[in-house]
């Protein structure tokens, strides 16, 4: 048995990220949370108008948060240039 130390190299870290917690998945977030509050008070009151809000609320923010995402508010896209190595992480 070899009384020579052993180095071990371990990978790199994989780039930080931000795990969703960005301005616009917190905005679909909470629009789609009131807009199921308003349909579920439409159902159980069984009111028309509540649902429509209720609809009408979830649309809005899933287009509102496309909109912030692209404006940068939202997780960055991986680019297809960027190339993995061959330990399975991100240069």
């Amino acid at each position: 048995m070899s009384t020579d130390p052993v180095s071990y190299e371990l990978p790199p870290l994989s780039p930080h990220t931000n795990e969703g917690k960005t301005v616009a998945g917190w905005t679909l977030m909470w629009g789609s949370t009131l807009g199921a509050a308003f349909v579920a008070f439409s159902v159980i009151f069984w009111l028309q108008w509540a649902l429509i809000v209720g609809v009408i609320i979830i649309v809005v923010s899933l287009v509102l948060s496309q909109v912030m995402r692209a404006m940068g508010m939202g997780q960055p896209r991986k680019r297809a240039d960027d190339a993995r190595r061959a330990d399975g992480f991100y240069a």
